[in-house]
């Protein structure tokens, strides 16, 4: 969620207590719906928080997912994202 929206889910948690606390309590943090993201890609999220380690598709099933599927075929260029990332991190902080 964080490295997608570049907004930690927990922001307004004052501890580690707190974030902790709204994990065990709260439901996962989703994606926004405002922002553009496909129906793939929310679902691949949404299947990797669920918090019921039972429920929660293990790695095999997770690699059958078409988002995953989809991310393998494309050719991907992880520096120049990383940079992108953390650029917007920073000049974000700057604000």
């Amino acid at each position: 969620i964080e490295l997608a929206t570049n907004a930690y889910p927990y922001s307004n948690c004052r501890s580690d207590f707190d974030v902790m606390s709204r994990i065990v309590t709260e439901d996962s943090p989703q994606l926004p719906a405002h922002l553009s993201f496909s129906d793939n890609f929310r679902s691949f999220v949404n299947m990797c928080l669920i918090k019921n380690y039972k429920q929660r598709p293990k790695y095999g099933e997770l690699m059958l997912q078409p988002f995953f599927i989809q991310s393998c075929e494309q050719p991907v260029d992880v520096a120049g994202w990383y940079k992108d990332v953390t650029t917007a991190a920073i000049e974000k902080q700057r604000r």
